[in-house]
């Protein structure tokens, strides 16, 4: 640096030496930024590449590759709620106490037989199918019309004899296509019941098989199939698919995941892993409903597979081929050589018409010209259950990924127009591309994946980030005229911006970390993440930009000859014109955005927070139209969840040992016969009467808290499930939207039945009269044969329900036992509902009905204050409604984060300006871009969700950006002495370009989402557009009329030519 230079550095303030050591150091803090950016990105997909892996470890679930998809979502539903949630708590006990489960529906519908879905052509087909999803590693069950428990009475023969007795079997044995019409109907009956039957064969027919005099009344029917797997009609038909949650323990999620200790990431996985388990049954219950529908064909190379596993010796290593070979699951296998070998041809339709293999996305197979599916069956299948709909977000994204790539397209195209330049084009690119690399990597570094939230951090740091590099690609087109080299443009392009984007940066960044106070995790994650984003993006504007900038060569031209886009549209008379126009106009400006501000205040107070995935995906989406046709045909596809724990005696109360149980038959027994004068008994020691009554304490506290057989607690939820089915019958109740209700009532209650004699009256829970008065009592009784006294406790309903579910699970099969109803110990009860598609308010409403019903009219079946005489408490909870309550929680938690934003954005205001009146004034090009387009909504009743309220970020972000530079400018000029007029001609002069490019590259770039076909995509972008464009009318119309009207310098009314400013005073005024 030479004695000039110097002499100059020491005249100029600390912008221009801050803005000079920029420059001259260019190249090393570039590199260092850089190299910091891209080891933070390198690291943090290791993290999620090891997370990865540790799935894997667990267990193979891929299709066969032995290798996934790079895990970078969290699928987690705890993260949403605080801790103390109760449907959450209830959710994660249900997978505790129970068989972790969700199910997948397979529906078809029957019409042209008489028999309807009990046709032996789709009888077959149901046992084809039924069998074929019982192989499916992760399938635990599967229920259908051939493979469902029948519970009669009938004879029993074996090889003493024949008896009559209880009968559990399959409703269809053997083949089909065997049964004879009088069977086909005695199955109708016992499933649809005979009225119905009646209505659909005849009469005539039911009573040939039924007799004459049958009491059609007494055959009701399977509740427990009617209207789950069989409508009313008979005529539509589903199969039942449980699949599993697999609960990974923690000794083998610690030998899989790299920290031992790290509690988020031992959870994170054991979710992932579930989540990818479930995805891999699904795809064995497509690949056999392609190869139903002739749309699945083995390859040529199949056979060779095939061959090659046979021939090997018998061994593990050919039963672990074998079970490859057919594993539905996995598409690919390994030969002999290692090379990976395509199964099947998976076929789907495509949109050209034609059909396509996409079971490996990289290298999709066209089927062969001419290619036409030969079906095994004429139904058309329909795809339903929460595995499958979870997917489809999964695949909607996917689907909307697209739109980020042509968002970047269409920016840096508009960057291209508005500059015309390559700087204009590549240096705000390059900073995008840099700071979202930079955000990505710190995310991933930290154990975190992407949440439904913060996977919109990309598209939002966009907008932070175009900004930045915008403001300084704006000075240096337009301050190009008034340099003659390059060093000293890019130093004053530096010195210029480097206070704004330094106050835009740190204000944005602090209204982002204020998020850190919202109680949900997600919140508090994309808080973190875009507080770090924008100042990654202000140090790369800072760094990288002056060093792309350096390589553009430079030679001053006349101010008419050079390319300077938009950038260059403010002029000196232009700026002063609007300004003229504003200060002309400025009291009807102010008048009518107070009454539009009045209108929107209305507005906010009418809107609506709710989600309702029916609108969410576009009318031809597949899995939607599935679900929506089950719903039409069968019911509700959405879980509901009530479940009841006993609350009487010891929480801590332990079942009677073998040793227990037999001593305290003994003490019986030496008891009463004492008191009965029975020879060779002696009446009990006191050691023994205590030892008597401790047993007998611990065997009561023991039976109080096992409601599941419990006579009191058996009615009681018997008459609420009637309750609640006296609402669902409710056309204006909200209950009205739950179709069907299960529970081990449904077992208990039909073997009842069918132990007395099939009568419709004991198609009821077991009560105390039903109890045999011969056995009420204790017995002591002698056998002669081992001439031993015995003792017979006295049996009650409660001994007599434990029978029933004994019998049952002693006749089932073990997929049907009551494991996914009952607690082994019997003091877990659960209700099992199935819920339609419908607004998560609605939802909210039915879980609010339920407990208000048990509250009020069964206050023993759930804890109360002040109460102590319940039996039970009861809990509410539904996955499918957790999942919906998630975008609600983000919309009300948001809402609150945004507004404590807002405060703290403009109380540094305030402090940065030292201004109570630019304080103020700065909420109105703040508040009113965000709350005047949700006012408009909420006035026209347009529902908005999570997603929706979460773009008012992105919207804050553009508002602050552009508030800040503008009051920068504007305190500057005023601080010359220009009046309020001058100062705001001022701004449009030297800010106006900038700001008016940001506006318009990021709506255009916004405006792409408006492309998708998921609305709450959708409705982001629509609402980002015009919150972004609000956000520069605010500025430029409303915020300068407001500032002339509030301006105490009395010169508002006209502008002064003799003060216009001029370049060398414009630079002198900056440095102020």
């Amino acid at each position: 640096m030479n004695q000039k230079e110097n002499d100059k550095e020491q005249i100029q303030g600390f912008d221009y030496r801050f803005a000079s050591f920029i420059y001259k150091w260019r190249w090393p803090l570039s590199l260092v930024v850089l190299f910091l950016i891209v080891g933070t990105l390198v690291t943090g997909v290791g993290r999620i590449g090891q997370v990865t892996s540790s799935i894997i470890k667990i267990g193979d679930i891929s299709n066969g590759s032995g290798a996934i998809e790079p895990q970078v979502f969290d699928p987690s539903l705890d993260v949403w709620f605080p801790a103390d949630d109760e449907a959450v708590d209830t959710y994660y006990e249900i997978e505790d106490r129970f068989i972790a489960e969700d199910y997948v529906m397979v529906a078809f519908e029957v019409k042209d037989n008489e028999y309807g879905a009990f046709s032996r052509q789709s009888l077959s087909t149901i046992a084809r199918l039924t069998e074929r999803f019982l192989t499916i590693p992760g399938v635990r069950h599967v229920r259908s019309l051939t493979y469902s428990p029948w519970i009669r009475w009938g004879t029993i023969e074996d090889d003493s004899g024949s008896e009559s007795g209880l009968i559990i079997s399959d409703l269809v044995e053997g083949d089909p296509k065997d049964l004879t019409n009088h069977q086909i109907i005695e199955r109708m009956v016992a499933v649809l019941g005979a009225r119905r039957t009646a209505e659909k064969i005849g009469e005539s027919r039911v009573r040939a098989v039924l007799g004459a005099n049958v009491d059609f009344d007494n055959h009701i029917g399977e509740p427990l199939l009617l209207d789950a797997i069989i409508d009313e009609t008979g005529t539509t038909t589903a199969i039942q698919i449980q699949v599993v949650r697999p609960k990974i323990d923690r000794e083998t999620l610690a030998s899989v995941v790299q920290d031992k200790t790290d509690e988020h990431e031992l959870a994170l996985t054991s979710n992932l892993y579930a989540v990818q388990y479930q995805r891999a049954a699904l795809r064995g219950i497509e690949h056999f409903l392609r190869l139903e529908a002739g749309l699945a064909k083995r390859t040529p190379e199949y056979s060779k597979l095939a061959a090659w596993v046979n021939a090997m010796p018998e061994g593990a290593e050919k039963a672990a081929g074998l079970l490859a070979l057919k594993d539905p699951t996995k598409n690919f296998m390994q030969d002999g050589s290692g090379n990976l070998i395509r199964k099947y041809f998976e076929y789907d339709k495509s949109p050209a018409g034609g059909y396509v293999d996409s079971s490996d996305p990289a290298s999709p197979v066209e089927a062969p010209a001419g290619f036409q599916p030969k079906s095994l069956s004429p139904y058309i299948y329909h795809l339903g259950g929460i595995p499958a709909f979870e997917r489809n977000f999964e695949i909607s994204g996917k689907a909307d990924a697209k739109y980020l790539p042509l968002m970047f397209l269409v920016i840096a195209v508009g960057l291209l127009i508005v500059f015309r330049s390559v700087a204009g084009l590549v240096v705000p690119m390059v900073v995008v591309f840099a700071s979202i690399m930079g955000m990505v990597g710190s995310i991933f570094i930290v154990g975190k994946l992407f949440n439904n939230l913060t996977a919109m951090s990309p598209n939002m740091l966009t907008a932070i980030a175009i900004a930045d590099a915008v403001h300084l690609v704006a000075a240096w087109s337009a301050l190009r005229t008034r340099f003659d080299n390059k060093k000293d443009l890019i130093i004053e392009v530096l010195r210029k911006n480097a206070l704004p984007v330094f106050l835009t940066s740190v204000t944005t960044a602090v209204g982002f970390y204020s998020l850190l106070l919202s109680q949900q995790q997600p919140v508090r994650d994309l808080a973190v993440a875009m507080g770090f984003g924008t100042l990654i993006a202000y140090v790369l504007s800072m760094t990288l930009v002056p060093l792309l900038l350096s390589f553009f060569p430079h030679k001053r031209k006349k101010a008419k000859t050079i390319k300077t886009g938009l950038a260059g549209f403010f002029t000196r008379e232009r700026s002063e014109k609007m300004a003229s126009n504003i200060v002309r106009f400025r009291k009807p400006i102010v008048v009518v955005s107070c009454i539009v501000t009045v209108v929107a205040l209305v507005g906010l107070f009418r809107v609506q927070i709710n989600a309702d995935i029916r609108n969410m995906f576009p009318d031809d989406n597949k899995v939607m139209v599935d679900l929506k046709w089950i719903e039409n045909h069968l019911g509700g596809v959405g879980d509901l969840e009530i479940v009841f724990n006993g609350v009487q005696g010891s929480q801590d109360a332990q079942e009677l040992t073998m040793k227990e149980t037999e001593r305290l038959a003994e003490l019986h027994l030496n008891k009463i016969g004492a008191e009965k004068g029975v020879p060779g008994f002696q009446s009990l020691t006191s050691l023994e009467e205590k030892e008597l009554a401790r047993l007998q304490s611990k065997e009561s506290g023991w039976n109080a808290s096992r409601i599941g057989v419990s006579p009191e607690f058996l009615m009681l939820v018997e008459g609420f499930e009637a309750r609640l089915r006296q609402e669902m019958s409710n056309p204006d109740s909200p209950l009205r939207f739950i179709t069907d209700l299960t529970s081990a009532l449904d077992i208990l209650r039909k073997i009842h039945q069918v132990q007395n004699e099939n009568k419709a009256s004991f198609y009821r829970v077991v009560r105390e009269n039903d109890v045999p008065e011969h056995v009420r009592q204790e017995v002591l009784a002698f056998d002669d044969i081992t001439e031993e006294w015995s003792f017979t406790p006295r049996q009650d309903a409660s001994t007599l329900a434990a029978q029933y579910y004994l019998q049952y699970e002693s006749g089932a099969r073990p997929g049907e036992n009551l494991a996914t109803q009952l607690s082994l110990d019997r003091k877990h009860f659960r209700m099992q509902g199935r819920v339609l598609l419908r607004s998560t308010l609605e939802k909210e409403a039915i879980f609010g009905r339920i407990q208000e019903i048990a509250k009020r009219e069964f206050p023993k079946l759930t804890v109360q204050a002040g109460t102590s005489e319940a039996i039970s408490d009861m809990a509410v909870s539904g996955k499918q409604t957790l999942l919906d309550r998630a975008g609600m929680v983000i919309a009300i938690g948001f809402t609150k984060s945004i507004t404590v934003a807002l405060l703290v954005i403009t109380l540094l205001i305030g402090l940065i300006f030292r201004s109570v009146r630019l304080a103020l004034v700065s909420l109105l090009p703040n508040v009113f871009p965000i709350f005047l387009p949700l006012s408009v909504f909420g006035l026209l009743g347009i529902i908005l969700d999570g997603p929706a309220i979460v773009v008012t970020s992105v919207a804050l972000g553009v508002c602050v950006d552009d508030t800040i530079h503008f009051f920068t400018k504007y305190v500057q000029a005023t601080k010359l002495g220009k009046s309020s007029q001058e100062a705001i001609a001022y701004v449009f002069q030297e800010s106006g370009g900038a700001l008016t490019i940001t506006t318009l590259i990021l709506v255009i770039g916004f405006s792409t989402l408006l492309l998708s076909s998921f609305s709450p995509n959708f409705l982001m972008g629509a609402l980002a557009t015009i919150m972004i464009t609000l956000a520069w009318f605010a500025d430029f119309i409303v915020t300068p009329a407001v500032l002339t009207i509030t301006a105490r310098d009395g010169k508002s009314k006209g502008i002064s030519h003799n003060k216009a400013m001029k370049p060398r005073e414009t630079i002198q005024a900056d440095r102020l």
